[in-house]
Order: structure tokens, then C-alpha cells, then sequence
């Protein structure tokens, strides 16, 4: 009985291990097609960027959260509006991670 629980957890660890192997070595892979294709990657220069007849922009600050059981990290975001009738505006934004990233 024990020889059996011990061949079926070395089974089961092995198992475990390929598949991390494995992970590891896919997952290679694909930051250095990444890498290659971000390398070959040269993008044409905008020749006319174009105008726009109105532009509104529109900051939303976060900082507090609704009730203070809440956590909350401080952040900005902006919409922006290019023309007048649009259905959608452009939004983007910043964030500050407790743990000292911006995202």
C-alpha cells in the first residue's frame, strides 16, 4: 500500500514538474517572438495628423472611496472629446499602486 502511494505521488509530482517545464519553456518562446517582432517592428511616420475644430477634456480624480471599508489608491483619468457630436470620447488614465507602480 505504501509503495503504491509513494509511486502515485511521484506520478502526480512529475507530472507537476513537466508541466512547469513546459510552461516555462512556452512561455519563452513567446517573449522572444515578442522581442523579435517589437525589434523588426518600424512604424511610418504620421505625415498629417489632421485638426480638429473643438477639444474637451475632462479630468475624473479618484481618491476616496464611498464608505471607508472601501480601499482605494489615488488615480486620474481624462475623456476627451475631439469633435462635436461624437458618440464616444477617448478615455485614459493613471494610477498609483500602493506598491509604488503607475499603471
Amino acid at each position: 500500500m505504501k509503495k503504491a502511494v509513494k509511486s502515485l505521488f511521484s506520478a502526480v509530482l512529475f507530472s507537476i514538474v513537466c508541466i512547469i517545464v513546459f510552461a516555462g519553456c512556452a512561455n519563452q518562446a513567446g517573449v522572444e517572438k515578442a522581442e523579435k517582432i517589437w525589434r523588426e517592428y518600424h512604424p511610418e511616420k504620421i505625415q498629417d495628423l489632421g485638426s480638429t475644430e473643438t477639444l474637451a477634456i475632462l479630468p475624473l480624480i479618484d481618491f476616496y472611496t464611498v464608505t471607508p471599508e472601501l480601499k482605494g489608491e489615488p488615480g486620474v483619468s481624462y475623456l476627451i472629446w475631439f469633435q462635436p457630436g461624437r458618440d464616444r470620447p477617448v478615455s485614459f488614465g493613471i494610477q498609483y499602486e500602493s506598491s509604488g507602480y503607475y499603471y
